[in-house]
């Protein structure tokens, strides 16, 4: 009898957790890469990235944590598709470069894909402030990744300006 109720546990919780909706498992996809990246662990968060994209994130986010500093990132929407294969993102980064010491504002959009067990980003692009927090990939291919540098912040945003004043 004892076997049986264990039994019966164990297949309802598979259930259970089986039962996950498509927000869900982008929202935590979203999370994931977003709060890994930000603390500069992108060897984790590149758990999150489809395999094609994978170099072309770590030359962009090549930066982050030395020459670039995430102060902070806001998730503004998650958006799955109506066939639940493609989603969005939306990301607001509020980050510093290390050279000027600025406050910059970056509004990333990111495209997701359905895949086992979660979504995984296969496209991340700059919708809004400074362009400077992506580093900019060599147009030959992505055959020379190293030279891929960091840009400093064009402007500062106006919560910089408006404590300044």
């Amino acid at each position: 009898m004892r076997l049986a109720r264990l039994l019966g546990c164990l297949l309802l919780s598979g259930c259970i957790f089986n039962n996950i909706s498509s927000e869900e498992r982008l929202r935590d996809s979203v999370i994931e890469l977003n709060d890994q990246a930000r603390w500069t662990r992108i060897d984790l968060a590149l758990a999150q990235v489809a395999p094609g994209l994978q170099s072309e994130y770590r030359a962009t986010h090549r930066g982050w944590g030395r020459a670039i500093r995430v102060a902070d990132t806001e998730i503004l929407g998650v958006e799955v598709g109506e066939d639940r294969s493609q989603a969005t993102s939306t990301v607001v980064v509020r980050w510093y470069s290390t050279d000027t010491m600025m406050l910059a504002e970056t509004t990333l959009h990111q495209k997701w894909e359905s895949s086992i067990g979660g979504y995984r980003l296969i496209e991340e692009t700059v919708a809004d402030g400074d362009p400077g927090l992506l580093a900019e990939v060599p147009s030959s291919g992505g055959e020379n990744l190293e030279s891929a540098t960091p840009a400093a912040p064009a402007t500062a945003t106006a919560a910089t300006e408006a404590s300044a004043t």
